[in-house]
C-alpha cells in the first residue's frame, strides 16, 4: 500500500512537472536579467531553473480574518486546533497572480519590424485602362471660343488610352508609399467637325493650321492623336477593409511625346494619315489622382502644359488637356 501511494505521489509530480514544464517560463538567469523574480514560491517541488509563471504571496488566514480579495488561484494550507473545545482554523493561503514580463523590444526589432512592413507595400501603377480625353481653355472654359470653335471635341468618340509596365514601389509602411514608373499614354482626339489639317504656307509662325470646314462636306471623320511616355511620381495610401483593399494616390508627372498624327477618312471611304508634330510641345507636366479598389481604379489626368506651342496654337489660344478612365492593375 505504502509502495502504491508513493508510486501515485511520483506520477502526480511527474504530470505536474510535465504541465508546469510546457508553459512559457524564465529561467533563473532571465528572473535575474529581469529584476522582476517571484517572491514566495512557497512550496515550490519544481528544479529552481524551471519556476511557474506566477508570483507568489503568503497570505495567513484563521476563521475570524475575512480574505481581504478574491484569488484568481489558491492553494490552502490549513491546520485545526482547539480552544476551549471550539475548533479554530489556521493555515495560509497562496495567491498567483499571472507573471508579467518585461517588454524587450529593443530600437533593432522595432526597426526590423517596420522594414518587413514596408517592403510588403505594392502600389497600383501598372497595368493599363481607358477612358475620355478633352480640353479647356486657359480659362477654364470648356466650350470653345468663337475665333476656334470649330476645335469643339465629339466627347463621347475622343479617347485615352494608356500601358503603364514598369513600376518601383517604396513603402513608408505596409499601406502607405511612392510609386514611380514608366507608361505610354495616347490621346485620340474626334473633332466634332470636319477639320481639314495643312499646312500654312502664308504664317511663318505656325506650321500647321486647322481650317474652317464651314463648307468642307467631303470630310466624314477627321482626328488628332498624340502618345506620350509618361514618369509619375505618386503617394499612394491604401485602406484595408477585411480582405479588400480601398486605395487612393496622387501626384505629379512628367510626359515626352514620342508621336503625333492626323487621320482624315473622307465621306467615299478614303484614308489619308499624316505624321507630323503638328505644333504639339514636346515636354509636359501634369497631375493626376487614381482612386480604387483592389485592382480597379479611376482615374483623372490634367496637363498643366499647354497642348500645343506658344504662339501657335489654334487662334492664339492655349488649350490644356484633360483625361478621366478606368485602369485595371496587375
Amino acid at each position: 500500500m505504502k509502495k502504491l501511494g508513493l508510486t501515485l505521489m511520483i506520477a502526480a509530480l511527474v504530470l505536474q512537472g510535465m504541465a508546469q514544464g510546457s508553459a512559457n517560463r524564465l529561467s533563473v538567469l532571465e528572473e535575474m536579467e529581469s529584476n522582476r523574480l517571484p517572491e514566495g514560491m512557497m512550496g515550490d517541488t519544481l528544479d529552481i531553473s524551471y519556476r511557474d509563471s506566477y508570483q507568489y504571496t503568503a497570505y495567513s488566514y484563521t476563521s475570524a480574518t475575512p480574505m481581504s480579495e478574491e484569488p484568481v488561484t489558491v492553494t490552502e494550507e490549513k491546520e485545526i486546533s482547539f480552544y476551549n473545545d471550539e475548533p479554530v482554523y489556521s493555515g495560509n493561503y497562496r495567491y498567483e497572480y499571472q507573471y508579467q514580463e518585461e517588454d524587450r523590444t529593443s530600437f533593432g526589432d522595432v526597426i526590423s519590424e517596420w522594414n518587413s512592413n514596408r517592403k510588403k507595400f505594392k502600389g497600383h501603377w501598372v497595368g493599363f485602362g481607358g477612358g475620355f480625353s478633352n480640353y479647356i481653355t486657359g480659362d477654364m472654359q470648356y466650350t470653345m471660343p468663337a475665333p476656334i470653335e470649330y476645335m469643339t471635341l465629339n466627347s463621347g468618340k475622343s479617347f485615352n488610352y494608356h500601358l503603364n509596365f514598369t513600376q518601383l514601389s517604396v513603402g513608408l509602411t505596409r499601406h502607405v508609399g511612392f510609386v514611380t514608373g514608366l507608361g505610354v499614354s495616347w490621346d485620340n482626339f474626334r473633332f466634332e467637325g470636319q477639320n481639314n489639317i495643312q499646312k500654312n504656307e502664308g504664317a511663318p509662325n505656325s506650321a500647321f493650321y486647322f481650317d474652317d470646314p464651314a463648307d468642307n462636306n467631303m470630310i466624314k471623320k477627321s482626328t488628332l492623336n498624340v502618345v506620350y511616355l509618361n514618369l509619375p511620381v505618386l503617394l499612394e495610401i491604401q485602406f484595408p477593409a477585411g480582405w479588400n483593399t480601398l486605395n487612393l494616390s496622387a501626384g505629379p508627372f512628367g510626359a515626352v511625346k514620342i508621336g503625333s498624327w492626323s487621320k482624315i477618312v473622307l465621306e467615299g471611304g478614303d484614308k489619308f494619315k499624316n505624321d507630323s508634330d503638328f505644333n504639339f510641345n514636346m515636354l509636359m507636366a501634369g497631375a493626376t489622382v487614381r482612386l480604387g479598389f483592389e485592382d480597379i481604379q479611376a482615374y483623372a489626368n490634367y496637363y498643366l502644359t499647354p497642348l500645343f506651342l506658344t504662339d501657335k496654337t489654334p487662334g492664339g489660344i492655349d488649350l490644356y488637356t484633360f483625361d478621366v478612365g478606368l485602369s485595371i492593375s496587375f
